[in-house]
C-alpha cells in the first residue's frame, strides 16, 4: 500500500465495539508502538495494559471527577476565545472521551521513562 493511500484511509474512531481485544491484536499494537520514532532511538517506552471495565473504571474514576472540574473550568475560560460552534464541539467531545475510556475493555497506557529511572517497579505501581 502506498503511503498516501494509508493517509487517505486513516480515520479517527470515536465509538468502539465491546469486542474483546485478543492477545494477538494487542501484541501487534505494542510491536507497532515500539517502532515509533524516539529521540536518539532510545525507545524508552513502557506500556501498562489494563484489561476489563472494572479495572479500568477503578483506575480512571478517581481522576474522572477532578478532570471534569478542570475541563469545565478550561471551557469556561476559553469560551470567550472560541466561536460558538468550536465551544459546543468541546463541550460535547470531552465527556465522550472520558466515557470511551471507562467503557473500554482494554486500555494501553504509554509511558516514556527517563534514562536510569524504570517506571515499572512494584513500588511505583
Amino acid at each position: 500500500m502506498d503511503f498516501y493511500q494509508v493517509l487517505e484511509k486513516r480515520r479517527t474512531i470515536r465509538d468502539f465495539s465491546d469486542k474483546k481485544v485478543t492477545d494477538e491484536v494487542l501484541e501487534k499494537v505494542l510491536l507497532a508502538a515500539f517502532k515509533a520514532p524516539t529521540n536518539d532511538h532510545l525507545r524508552q517506552f513502557e506500556f501498562i495494559v489494563v484489561r476489563g471495565q472494572e479495572n479500568i473504571a477503578r483506575l480512571i474514576s478517581p481522576v474522572a471527577e477532578n478532570t471534569r472540574n478542570i475541563q469545565q473550568a478550561g471551557l469556561d475560560a476559553a469560551a470567550d476565545m472560541m466561536d460558538k460552534d468550536e465551544h459546543a464541539m468541546f463541550v460535547d467531545a470531552l465527556p465522550k472521551q472520558q466515557r470511551m475510556l471507562i467503557q473500554s475493555n482494554c486500555l494501553v497506557l504509554p509511558f516514556f521513562r527517563q534514562k536510569d529511572f524504570p517506571l515499572c517497579q512494584p513500588a511505583d505501581q
